[in-house]
């Protein structure tokens, strides 16, 4: 058996014509990292590189997963195989527990941990511990009870999110995989579970996306020590290209004229309003805190989005234009009356953000009469109206106003000034203001 030093960078340039090849560690028995006899890494002719321990326990051979890089880095690779050693010592056998975990957890206990864990982002259990069930199981909740748990309770992810993820496990994957040992399921029962979606390749990929993060959590939980979904393709996907026309963004601007003052719609339309001159996600608008905005003395605001809010996981500072100032200042006048640091904060927890306006944002639709368009669209339609105004030689500072971060996505390179973003950030509102008071003109408003 092949020996190296086992490190991240000698890991990272491993590979093998084999179907699966071990490499064991070398180095010095003593020091800052020693040597461990039994430590080492397979690797398998797709890439996929697992560390070990091999040991001997009651006169069996044993071998103990310790972690896939990199997700498990060679240093906690070995840690976890010094631990192992110990535990063998101490006449414990390491493999045995995660074969009890293994021999025990359905796939069914797994979607109810990823749900609680993942999606929520609380401890197993905790919900049923704060909220009343009434007899009522997590793969069966009802809307109002996903925004209530959000609101009251905790989340981990978007309301879309939850609520797309739970129906994929009631309607897909427990009624194909629900009584399986999660250790038993192989990539042939995923193809399976996605084969009840073979009308609909878009949502089969997204039924792909949740069941791969599934077993990826099921790894580090470590319940297995691959993950099934590997083998199975993503289906090729047209991209949606659907954005506001003229007179869908004139008539949406005057519903949002209509309801600025209504207390019950204020709020959302706040949001709709920033999204609608700045370009930026939903959940970037609702966590916006007060000390996130800076105006300096020549009147320019801008807007901090720390990396804790975006996307990409990038900290962005964007100007803002007038209009969305004016909307900021507001918002901020009556954050400090509520005393709360959000500009959007919940109306049940003043110490949490706004979830959701997804009835609000229906509201709007229907009396503008628009359909076959999301919020986000509002995004798409930013970038498009801006390059239509300005150009193809704006389109580094609208990427930067977007905040994309794949060149893919941009075709274009980072570093633009907040200075040079400034007249960019005014564009987006004279153009709606333009399409507004055209249509004012030719009376359709």
């Amino acid at each position: 058996m092949p020996k190296i030093r086992i490190d991240n960078e000698n890991v990272k340039r491993l590979s093998t014509d084999k179907t699966l090849e071990k490499f064991l560690d070398d180095g010095p028995s003593t020091g800052k990292s020693p040597r461990i006899p039994g430590f080492g890494v397979r690797v398998t002719s797709k890439g996929v590189k697992t560390f070990f321990y091999d040991y001997t326990f009651q006169g069996r051979r044993r071998q103990y997963s310790l972690g896939q890089f990199p997700g498990t880095s060679a240093s906690e690779a070995r840690k976890r195989a010094s631990q192992a050693r110990l535990d063998v010592q101490n006449m414990s056998d390491p493999q045995a527990a995660v074969e009890e975990r293994r021999e025990g957890m359905t796939v069914t206990m797994m979607c109810k941990r990823y749900i609680e864990e993942h999606l929520f982002g609380l401890p197993v259990g905790e919900i049923e511990k704060r909220v009343d069930m009434n007899g009522q199981d997590l793969f069966t909740l009802r809307p109002k009870q996903i925004e209530f748990i959000m609101e009251n309770v905790g989340y981990n992810l978007s309301y879309k999110s939850i609520y797309d993820q739970i129906r994929q496990i009631r309607s897909y994957v427990l009624p194909e995989l629900g009584l399986m040992l999660v250790s038993e399921v192989r990539g042939v029962h995923i193809k399976a579970a996605l084969k009840r979606l073979y009308k609909t390749p878009v949502q089969a990929n997204r039924l792909l996306a949740t069941l791969s993060k599934m077993f990826n959590l099921s790894i580090e939980w470590e319940v297995r020590d691959n993950n099934p979904c590997a083998t199975a393709k993503k289906n090729k996907e047209t991209s949606r290209a659907a954005y506001f026309s003229e007179d869908q963004m004139s008539d949406l601007v005057g519903v949002l004229n209509s309801y600025e003052n209504h207390p019950q719609y204020s709020a959302a339309v706040s949001v709709v309003r920033v999204a609608m001159f700045t370009g930026s996600r939903f959940g970037e608008i609702v966590k916006a805190e007060v000390k996130h905005f800076h105006e300096d003395s020549s009147g320019l605001m801008m807007w901090h989005k720390p990396s804790s809010n975006t996307k990409q996981g990038t900290d962005e500072r964007v100007p803002v234009s007038d209009s969305v100032k004016q909307v900021v200042k507001e918002r901020i006048a009556y954050a400090k009356f509520k005393r709360t640091k959000y500009l959007f904060p919940s109306p049940i927890d003043k110490n949490k953000p706004l979830s959701s306006i997804k009835k609000s944002w229906k509201t709007f639709m229907n009396e503008a009469g628009v359909s076959g368009v999301n919020l986000h669209d509002i995004r798409r339609t930013f970038g498009t109206y801006l390059l239509k105004a300005e150009g193809k030689d704006k389109l580094f500072a609208i990427s930067k106003m977007l905040g994309h971060k794949s060149i893919k996505t941009t075709q274009i390179y980072l570093g633009v000034e907040p200075e040079t973003l400034r007249p960019t950030a005014n564009i987006m509102e004279g153009v709606i203001n333009d399409i507004a008071d055209t249509k004012k003109v030719d009376g359709k408003e």
